[in-house]
């Protein structure tokens, strides 16, 4: 049964690329690349087509405008088939192309077909279920990235980069201190944004068997692993430059922070898991990731009662104050009045050595995930997406 399945398949693609050799050359459409795309996604679930993934690379990075030609080809290809080696394949190159980066991949907004509720139409449904959903839930994440590099991602300078909204207001920032609160509000939307991009990848991982020990589904694997590190090495730096500014801002940004900063903890335990059952499986070697730490719940603690404190509004407007004079009292919020100078000290003291704990940790994350993120880059995105 698996020999004809093989054979059925072999003949399908030669049918495909013969009727793409034949069909008229369009401003979206090329036969050479549209069979490149076919022979890259091939139905061969043992052999990988490295050769025409890097052509199509290439073509893309050489002008944008291949884009058209290559997004028609993988959309027609991925809407009609009912292979789970052919779909699988799809998102495992296009996954590549958004690493590729280029623009205008990046800016087609919602993935152009949809295998959300994708199936399997060629083999036994009982042992492709989990295929299918693991199918499902790769196309989820990669529909969600796509539609976030669409909102999040700005040309920047007549086209010489490309750079994340966030920190393009921050950069201006540097010469508009009125906009500091509209920095913040826009960074803390990135984060909430990148943090559920996480969720969708900590989703994305082999169930059975048959998919563990499959060379595809370890292909693709080791491609959500490297993403995993991008995206949490991501959201570590956001939560750390976000915190060193939280004595700065109001008490409704301050708690939000305290919401993503708890989030971040609870994905990182959900991460060493994933890690822990990437390693099972033998996709990850133990020394390829860093150790998970995670901020301890009692600093966390710590910084809530800070930020629900009644005075958060009193010690913000007036701590330079206090560092200035101590023997000036602090206004008076509602009607409380506050114990003493020293008594306010030492809370602002406490506030700071807040800030050190929390964002010494963050940052360590993000060092150590972004060395390693390399190194995985390296050792992993060769030969599908650094070709």
């Amino acid at each position: 049964m698996k020999l004809w399945r093989k054979a059925s398949g072999a003949l399908k693609d030669q049918r495909s690329v013969w009727i793409a050799n034949i069909a008229r050359r369009k401003s979206f459409r090329n036969p050479e690349i549209e069979t490149a795309i076919i022979k890259a996604t091939n139905h061969d679930e043992l052999f990988i087509d490295t050769e025409n993934i890097a052509f199509i690379y290439r073509t893309l990075r050489l002008s944008c405008d291949h884009h058209k030609a290559v997004l028609f080809a993988i959309t027609k290809r991925m809407t009609k088939t009912r292979s789970w080696v052919v779909a699988l394949k799809g998102l495992i190159l296009m996954h590549g192309m958004f690493a590729c980066e280029v623009p205008s991949i990046q800016k087609i907004g919602r993935l152009p077909f949809d295998l959300s509720n994708f199936r399997d139409g060629h083999s036994n449904p009982g042992k492709t279920r989990p295929h299918n959903k693991f199918i499902r839930s790769y196309y989820a994440f990669l529909d969600e990235k796509s539609t976030f590099l669409y909102n999040d991602v700005v040309d920047y300078g007549n086209n010489t980069g490309y750079i994340s909204k966030d920190d393009t207001i921050q950069a201006s920032n540097n010469n508009n201190n009125d906009n500091v609160d509209s920095s913040m509000k826009q960074e803390c939307k990135v984060i909430k944004k990148l943090q559920r991009l996480l969720d969708l990848l900590l989703v994305i991982k082999p169930q059975t068997k048959a998919t563990i020990g499959h060379p595809l589904f370890i292909e693709a694997i080791n491609c959500v692993i490297v993403e995993v590190f991008d995206v949490y090495s991501q959201i570590c730096g956001g939560i750390s430059r976000f915190l060193r500014r939280i004595c700065s801002v109001e008490k409704g940004e301050a708690e939000m922070a305290l919401k993503m900063t708890q989030k971040a903890t609870k994905q990182g335990e959900e991460l060493s898991l994933y890690f822990e059952v990437c390693r099972e499986i033998g996709v990850l070697h133990p020394s390829d990731c860093p150790r998970i730490e995670t901020i301890a719940k009692e600093d966390l603690k710590d910084l809530e009662d800070i930020i629900n404190e009644d005075r958060f509004e009193e010690m913000t407007l007036n701590e330079d104050h206090h560092n200035n004079d101590t023997s000036k009292e602090i206004t008076m919020r509602d009607h409380h009045q506050v114990a003493s100078i020293n008594e306010e000290n030492e809370y602002s003291k406490q506030r700071k050595m807040m800030m050190t704990i929390v964002t010494h940790k963050w940052e360590t994350f993000d060092e150590g995930l972004s060395t390693k993120e390399n190194d995985k880059e390296k050792n992993h995105f060769e030969p599908l997406i650094s070709l």
